[in-house]
């Protein structure tokens, strides 16, 4: 014999973990300060270190820095591109690190 049991839709949704987060403590304003702040230093300093490390080596070596668009022309500089590729992507998978640590 099958049961059937009612239930109300209001109490289901005011027990949701969603609904409660706010009220839990986590906040804060400093939370919420080191989560945009610490993201924005690994992936605009920390992460351009690498990127910066090689444009440095290579215009001390006496190469010009040739630039696209804005970009530096990693071909130009005798770099290969997949290299440069991967340098231009270490802040994006920083910052993106960062904030996946942090939530």
């Amino acid at each position: 014999m099958d049961y059937n049991e009612t239930r109300n839709p209001a109490e289901e949704t005011s027990d949701s973990p969603f609904m409660t987060a706010p009220f839990r403590g986590k906040n804060a304003f400093w939370r919420y300060f080191v989560g945009v702040v610490t993201p924005f230093i690994a992936a605009n300093v920390i992460g351009a270190l690498p990127l910066a490390a090689v444009i440095i080596t290579r215009t001390l070596e006496g190469s010009p820095m040739p630039q696209k668009g804005g970009m530096p022309d990693f071909e130009a500089m005798g770099i290969n591109l997949n290299v440069g590729f991967v340098l231009n992507i270490i802040p994006f998978l920083l910052g993106l690190l960062t904030i996946i640590l942090l939530v």
